[in-house]
């Protein structure tokens, strides 16, 4: 075992799936240091609504158990008390930690402390293994667990697991498998940590997928890897975000070289692939009452650039009328298409353009009519076009 280490092996009984609309009916909890429990935590709690028939069958807890029990307002100091200073262990952490954190938030307390997942943990250590469920944990390894789908039974087979792992790995091989995963982001436990990797710390677009290739959500910023890290940080769990994080088998980024980029790309790839859980986008106006919209203050097309530092590659975007008619990415091979040009009036695209030009207005440059938009065939024939 990792003997600098407290952990607390925790598991929660609930309500239901839902990490914001549930309640906490049981919880079990080990203290662990030096290799050695310490310390042992058990109680039902009053979850203050009623138990489903499903979770009644499934966990044995049945209405009638619960009342008298202490509502978790009274179980909190001896619960904060045996958590603090500890690594927060717990077979998919992600669940757990969200409901004991929404819980302490309800009463107005935050909780905060570094996760380790078994779950996570059993697939570091025997990738041969395609399921690493608790149920085929105990099966697998004949752990002992006197009461499945009981708090305090599940905490016993996790501890179990651990210290089955720690004899079969052993001590190095072990240990380091648990201080990489504290290093890594808590990351649902079918996404590979690999999937991290490719992520620009730059802007763009990234899309959450399945595992049928359906696209789940769209989402933009300014740091693509950060922004994704926070839909895995504990700090911004819902049951939406639960849902969709329990969902997402790939991760694909769309690098950018600015704000506008990232935002036009967003809009246009959620109209495109309608993601689960975005928001439906407003659809395209193709009439608007004119007194709503800003009169186009130029000329004529007027050309906005987002490049890297050096300028030797980066995004144009053409614009007349506040509709984007032209855009391509330029780099020493050339030119190439990045937008479709817009047929018609978008009204995400107006906002996200007047947005711009009112906070850029020096980035404006007329465009010339000689430059035209490279055909997709003979883009990565041409050589880089002039932006200057």
């Amino acid at each position: 075992m990792v003997k600098e280490l407290k952990l607390a092996i925790v598991d929660v009984e609930t309500t239901g799936a839902s990490v914001t609309g549930d309640r906490v009916i049981e919880i079990g909890v080990k203290r662990i240091e030096q290799g050695r429990v310490v310390q042992t935590f058990e109680s039902l709690v009053d979850p203050e609504q009623r138990i489903p028939p499903f979770i009644e069958q499934l966990t044995g807890i049945r209405n009638a158990d619960l009342e008298g029990a202490p509502p978790f307002g009274a179980i909190r100091p001896e619960l904060e008390a045996i958590l603090s200073g500890c690594v927060f262990v717990a077979h998919n952490v992600r669940f757990d930690y969200g409901l004991i954190r929404n819980e302490f938030a309800r009463l107005g307390h935050a909780f905060s402390a570094p996760c380790l997942c078994s779950v996570r943990l059993s697939r570091r250590l025997y990738p041969r293994y395609r399921h690493h469920g608790l149920s085929e944990l105990i099966e697998r390894f004949h752990l002992s667990c006197p009461q499945r789908h009981r708090a305090l039974g599940d905490v016993e087979a996790v501890w179990a697991f651990l210290q089955v792992a720690y004899q079969d790995q052993g001590a190095e091989r072990f240990e380091a498998a648990v201080k990489t995963l504290l290093r890594t982001p808590t990351l649902p436990p079918q996404l590979p940590a690999e999937a991290l990797q490719q992520l620009s710390d730059g802007p763009g677009v990234y899309i959450f997928y399945d595992n049928t290739g359906q696209p789940l959500y769209v989402g933009k910023s300014r740091s693509i890897r950060s922004r994704v890290l926070s839909h895995f940080s504990g700090d911004y769990y819902s049951g939406r975000t639960m849902r969709l994080c329990q969902q997402a088998t790939r991760i694909e980024s769309h690098p950018t070289f600015g704000e506008l980029g990232a935002l036009l790309l967003e809009s246009h790839l959620i109209k495109t692939l309608a993601p689960l859980y975005n928001q439906p986008a407003r659809a395209h106006r193709e009439l608007v009452i004119a007194r709503r919209l800003r009169t186009w203050p130029y000329e004529g097309p007027v050309m906005l650039e987002e490049a890297n530092g050096d300028r030797s590659e980066g995004h144009v975007f053409v614009v007349d009328s506040w509709r984007l008619i032209q855009s391509f990415q330029y780099d020493e091979a050339g030119t190439r298409p990045f937008l479709p040009a817009q047929t018609g009036f978008d009204h995400d695209a107006y906002k996200i353009l007047v947005a711009h030009l009112l906070r850029h207005p020096r980035a404006v440059k007329p465009w010339r009519a000689d430059r035209p938009m490279p055909d997709a065939d003979t883009a990565s024939q041409q050589r880089p076009i002039s932006v200057c």
